[in-house]
Formats: structure tokens, sequence, C-alpha cells
């Protein structure tokens, strides 16, 4: 009863682990290893996209996440599919650019095959808010640094008026530029912009803050380095006495 015992212990850990080899070929010169890798469209490596492989009888034959090797016979077609997950978006195959996210595979060597994404844009850079009246601010910014793999579709302006802690979204755009209009005067407004792709919306950009004028009008600045100072006040003049007199000199 010992040694069956032991072998048990010994044979159920090896089990386990074949369960979780993704094929199912056996490995020898009719045999190549296909790896599945994925990537953003920055160039960096990202993992944990699921993906499926598929025989030519439509068998499902293995599956996994990013990255994962499958053993496959050499010059047999085989069927990949790939996913997409949270903000990230399958945009194409690196070797192909095929948009396909499934895909034939019929290698005869070892391959690696890479998924690129596609993600949202980075924020808007350069946010700035300008006053122009006591009821309207002008909010402008730059294009995002990243477009996260897609074009820009337009953005997402809010503005807060208790200093970020909650946002109201007050418009959406295509240009670099909004006129936030009917405010209250003399009032400070926080704003803050997000770029769109077609994947989502980018986090939101740096907040900045611009207080509308007291008046309609903005304040004007006198300047004061240029005005001329005052003429010196004339010397007095006394007065002449009751008992002087002038005489004029005839020559």
């Amino acid at each position: 009863m010992q040694k069956t015992r032991r072998f048990f212990i010994f044979v159920l850990p090896l089990l386990f682990l074949a369960s979780t080899i993704p094929h199912i070929a056996h490995a020898d010169n009719s045999t190549s290893t296909l790896g599945v890798q994925s990537q953003d469209s920055y160039g960096n490596m990202i993992t944990g996209y699921y993906n499926v492989i598929y025989d030519n009888n439509g068998t499902r034959i293995g599956s996994g996440w990013t990255p994962i090797n499958y053993l496959l016979n050499n010059n047999q077609n085989y069927s990949l599919q790939i996913g997409s997950f949270g903000k990230s978006v399958f945009n194409h195959w690196m070797d192909t650019n095929s948009q396909s996210a499934t895909r034939l595979v019929n290698i005869s060597q070892n391959t690696t095959l890479t998924a690129i994404y596609k993600t949202i844009p980075q924020p808007p850079t350069n946010v700035n808010a300008q006053p122009t009246t006591s009821s309207e601010i002008d909010i402008t910014w730059s294009l995002p640094a990243q477009d996260g793999g897609s074009s820009i579709m337009g953005y997402m302006i809010q503005h807060s008026t208790d200093n970020g802690e909650t946002w109201t979204t007050i418009g959406n755009t295509q240009n670099q530029w909004f006129h936030d209009t009917g405010l209250s005067a003399a009032t400070k407004y926080t704003y803050q912009v997000m770029a769109i792709n077609d994947v989502g919306n980018s986090d939101p950009s740096q907040p900045v803050s611009a207080t509308t004028y007291l008046f309609s009008t903005p304040p004007v600045n006198i300047p004061t380095q240029n005005i001329p100072s005052p003429a010196p006040s004339p010397t007095p003049i006394p007065p002449i006495n009751d008992t002087a007199y002038i005489y004029p000199v005839w020559r």
C-alpha cells in the first residue's frame, strides 16, 4: 500500500502539468512552435490577451493568454483567433498588416506572430484657460503626444466650480479651442479636456483654472511709469508794503 500511495503522489502532479500544455502535436521533426504575443501601438509588449486555435476541421485544439506557445504539425492549416480586452482593441497583425482578428496559420519552422493593439489616446497637452468677459472663458489646448493608434475624432471639455471635486461636461468639439459662455461674474472655473478616438476617451488633461471678470469688460491697466510729474508750484512774490515806492530812472 505504501508503494501505491507513493506512485499516485508522483503521478498526479504530472497529470496536472500535462493538462496546461495548450497543444497536442508530438514534438519531433514534423512539428514546430507557434508563438503568439501582443504589443501596443507605441511598441510596448503587453500581455493577457485571449486567443484560440482550431485545426483544419474546425476543432478547438488550444487556447490561452498572450504570450503563449502552441506546438503545431508542419505544413498543416490552422485558424487562429485573438480577442480584445478593456481599453485595448485589436488593430492588425504585425507581419501582414491584416486587420482581421482571425487568420490562417501554416508553419514549417518555429514562428512568432505579433498582434498589434490600439488604445485610448494620451490626454491633450498645453491646456490653457483665459477669461474674456464677466461671463466667458476661452479654453485652448494642443494635440496629445500619442493618439493610441487611431486618429483623434474630437475632444470633450468639462468644467468644475468646486476645484475639481465634481465635473460637468460642457461640450464636444473637433477644434482645439472652446468658448465657455453664460458664466457667473467673478467666479473661478476649473477645466479639463479629454481626447477621443475610436477606442474611447483619454484620461483627463491636467486641470487649469481661470476666473471671470467682475464687470462685462476686462479691467483697464493704466500705465503709471510715463505719467509726467506735476509742475512745481511758483514761488510766491512777497507783497509790496504801503510805504514802498518805485521811482523810474530816466537817462
